[in-house]
């Protein structure tokens, strides 16, 4: 069934390519919001910059799509369209299943949550505009199915779903809890999805990150604690500057240095160190660096 679904839609492709050849400039533009990359600058935006509960939020529930996806990929091992047939031109290298689409999972969740947290009329303007054009940039460039967008779509709803219903409850329940069980809940999860990754370098990245930034956001409410009320706009500017400035270190300064541990354990660490760093480091060096206040002490009054 499946099989003759794919013919139809690569019929559908190769005739869109042919048809119109120009779109394939403004579908490369397009499908780098959904890259690795954009989400390495976005993420730390939003909790660095603009709000550090809703940066949280964002990046577990990203983070958590991106190690799905990866394993939604593996149990249904469906091809790309350029794999099945020759006629259909890759606009951009992607390797792996095609269903579900990630650069249609991965976008749902983050613009999905930032249009449900922030609710305001740019944000919307901007989430709808991605929602549409960058999975239908995956289609134009012939990597994936009509199809695998309509699976990253289901996929992405439903973890959307399932967060925003759960994360209050969740979120009250831990703030019951003491450090010791607050690392336990952080890190035990997480590490258990980066062992579940097995070697695949999407679900380890997706695992490994969770695990750094998990861990460094309890870190970070328990001993840093930094707050964006009353700081301008040009302190948060150069904290994200300086923030990216020791990701980028991070991201190809240690690549070397571990290169002795192989794949998988040079992404484990390398990631987990970048999570780490987004979620605690670098609030703390913006601190040290008077870029940031932290929180006021409450006192209560005694009697």
């Amino acid at each position: 069934m499946i099989e003759r679904v794919h013919q139809v839609e690569i019929g559908f492709i190769v005739w869109l390519q042919n048809a119109a050849p120009w779109l394939e400039g403004p579908a490369r533009v397009l499908t780098v919001v959904g890259n690795e990359v954009f989400y390495l600058l976005a993420l730390p935006l939003v909790y660095w910059c603009i709000d550090r509960r809703t940066g949280v939020h964002l990046s577990l529930i990203l983070l958590l799509a991106v190690w799905n996806n990866a394993v939604l990929k593996l149990l249904f091992d469906l091809p790309r369209p350029f794999v099945l047939d020759a006629r259909v031109s890759a606009g951009v290298e992607a390797g792996g299943g095609g269903m579900p689409s990630g650069h249609t999972q991965n976008p749902l969740v983050f613009w999905g949550y930032l249009m449900w947290a922030l609710r305001h009329p740019l944000v919307w303007a901007a989430g709808l505009f991605m929602l549409v054009m960058v999975p239908l940039s995956r289609v134009v460039l012939g990597v994936h199915f009509p199809t695998d967008l309509l699976g990253g779509l289901v996929a992405g709803l439903l973890l959307l779903a399932v967060f925003i219903f759960l994360a209050p409850d969740v979120e009250r329940w831990l703030g019951r809890q003491s450090t010791v069980m607050r690392l336990a809940v952080a890190i035990i999860p997480a590490g258990l999805l980066v062992v579940l990754a097995g070697e695949d370098r999407l679900a380890l990245t997706g695992g490994a990150a969770l695990l750094g930034m998990a861990t460094g956001f309890v870190i970070e409410r328990r001993w840093i604690r930094f707050t964006l009320s009353g700081v301008a706009i040009w302190r948060r500017a150069l904290a994200w500057v300086a923030g990216i400035g020791g990701m980028a270190l991070l991201l190809w300064g240690l690549e070397p240095a571990m290169a002795a541990l192989g794949e998988p354990g040079q992404r484990i660490g390398r990631y987990t160190l970048i999570g780490l760093w987004g979620a605690a480091g670098a609030p703390a060096l913006f601190i040290t660096l008077k870029l940031l206040p932290r929180e006021p002490v409450t006192r209560h009054a005694p009697g």
